[in-house]
């Protein structure tokens, strides 16, 4: 997605990394998904059946359909039955590594999670994706700086990568530093190409940004971003309904935010998976209708306590 096609800045920023990171994911899963409903294969298929494919057919179909119960159908035991059967066909299977770390993060499970992923990071430790899927783990432990590093790490890999750059918006966002975050999306606009207008918009939209944080905070901030975003709110639907979401979690408007959490979860979003440890629902913890959520997703009220 180039910066021509993005939300703007600052309807975008509170939405954070992690947000656009799972949707991104979950774009890929898709894709996966097809060539797994295309062969009638499904969280029912009897094993000798999979049993009867070729190893790596068995391997990327497992995994698939994995990633489809996590992302899509929200089917927790399903999911983590196929992903651990992808890995006892090919251990060395980088993929099933990182959809079953992510899927241990969104039960709650941060530390395992993260460990699974460095499974994943000792098979390809070159890889850029593998190492942004670090950084993940780190943002849902709230260890920033680390996330930092791990985003960083992906960038010398692949210094277009798009999910790196977003993921270290973010942490420069969350721990305050907007003189980086503004670097950093002014980096990200240059290397698609933005021209010189769109650049310097990003500098005023930022300047504006750090202005309200400097007046009160992270809620000040969200609520510059919904200001420039209002307009946007009639034609919002499925990643938009998030983005409101949170941005209105951030300002303490819970009311709404729970209303545009609820238009996401109708619309069964797979940025929500990670709705119990993601650091950009904070806002929301402490209200009973939080834990409602939870549970209308089937993940445990206790992954949602464990920060």
């Amino acid at each position: 997605m180039t910066p021509s096609l993005r939300p703007s800045l600052c309807a975008a920023v509170i939405a954070l990394a992690s947000t656009s990171g799972i949707a991104h994911a979950a774009v890929a899963a898709h894709g996966s998904a097809r060539q797994v409903w295309a062969t009638g294969l499904t969280a029912k298929t009897p094993v000798a059946l999979l049993d009867s494919a070729g190893k790596t057919v068995r391997t990327r179909t497992a995994d698939a359909l994995g990633a489809v119960l996590f992302l899509s159908e929200w089917d927790w035991i399903g999911a983590e039955r196929s992903l651990w059967r992808a890995l006892q066909i090919s251990p060395n299977y980088t993929e099933a590594w990182l959809h079953y770390g992510s899927l241990m993060e969104a039960l709650g499970k941060l530390e395992e999670g993260l460990q699974l992923k460095q499974q994943a990071l000792e098979r390809d430790p070159f890889s850029a994706l593998v190492r942004v899927q670090i950084a993940v783990a780190y943002w849902h432990q709230r260890r920033y700086d680390q996330a930092i590093v791990w985003a960083n790490k992906a960038l010398d890999v692949d210094p277009k990568h798009l999910l790196a750059r977003e993921f270290l918006a973010g942490a420069y966002l969350m721990t305050g530093n907007f003189d980086a975050f503004l670097q950093e999306n002014i980096t990200q606009a240059e290397s698609f190409g933005s021209p010189p207008a769109a650049i310097e918009q990003i500098r005023a939209t930022c300047g504006r940004l750090k202005a309200a944080y400097a007046r009160g905070g992270h809620a000040a901030v969200a609520r510059c971003a919904l200001d420039h975003a209002a307009q946007q709110a009639q034609h919002a639907n499925g990643s938009a309904d998030l983005r409101f979401a949170v941005l209105h979690a951030q300002a303490g408007d819970l009311d709404d935010a729970f209303r545009w959490l609820d238009r996401a979860l109708d619309s069964h979003d797979p940025s929500l998976v990670h709705l119990a440890v993601a650091p950009q629902w904070d806002g929301l913890r402490g209200d009973p209708r939080f834990q409602q959520r939870l549970a209308r997703m089937g993940l445990p009220w206790t992954a949602g306590a464990t920060h």
